[in-house]
């Protein structure tokens, strides 16, 4: 049993076999608004009463954030919608947030949405700007598709008025294996 959001606030439960995904989506009056740098490379070693046992850092996956782009902008065009575009800088701010909501193993926004996405993200005359978060053990085409199926998350996907996008998940061990943890920051500015 997994518990969602929808941007409107309303929650319910489904069942899922496979993967553990949860989603919250924010929607803002104002507008609507995710990727990051390279991540340590560590290892935490957890040990217990038997054996000692290696797990791997959390890591950033670049090809798991890029078929997250395709799909997004593929959904945008196939439906007459302009791709968004990506830049470092907003893709290193949604980074940032996932790796936050990865260490909690909770998922919340980021209360400073429309600061992240500004000037520190290299973009300026921010009209709008929204958020989409969520976890899921499967891959980027399962995650995408549970945005997809959730009003909100759709919404911000779909919004028109986007030009940009930062999209970045990094990947946490968990016991069932690994989960990739997703920000997407989308805004309507110019982006460098």
């Amino acid at each position: 049993m997994v518990t969602f959001a929808t941007a409107e606030g309303a929650s319910r439960r489904t069942s899922t076999a496979r993967v553990m995904a949860a989603l919250i989506a924010l929607g803002f009056t104002l507008g609507l608004l995710g990727l990051a740098g390279p991540a340590p490379a560590e290892a935490v070693t957890v040990a217990n009463a038997s054996t000692s046992q290696s797990v791997p850092a959390p890591r950033f996956s670049s090809s798991y954030d890029k078929t997250l782009l395709r799909l997004i902008n593929n959904a945008r065009t196939s439906r007459g919608i302009a791709p968004l575009k990506t830049t470092k800088k907003l893709s290193k701010a949604s980074g940032k947030w996932s790796k936050k909501i990865a260490a909690k193993r909770a998922l919340s926004h980021d209360p400073k949405l429309r600061a992240s996405v500004s000037a520190k993200a290299g973009c300026t005359s921010v009209r709008s700007w929204g958020e989409n978060v969520a976890y899921t053990s499967g891959s980027a085409s399962s995650m995408f598709s549970m945005y997809m199926n959730s009003p909100g998350h759709r919404a911000n996907i779909l919004n028109n008025g986007f030009t940009h996008v930062g999209v970045k998940s990094l990947k946490r061990a968990a016991s069932w294996g690994g989960v990739y943890w997703n920000t997407m920051k989308f805004v309507t500015a110019r982006c460098s």
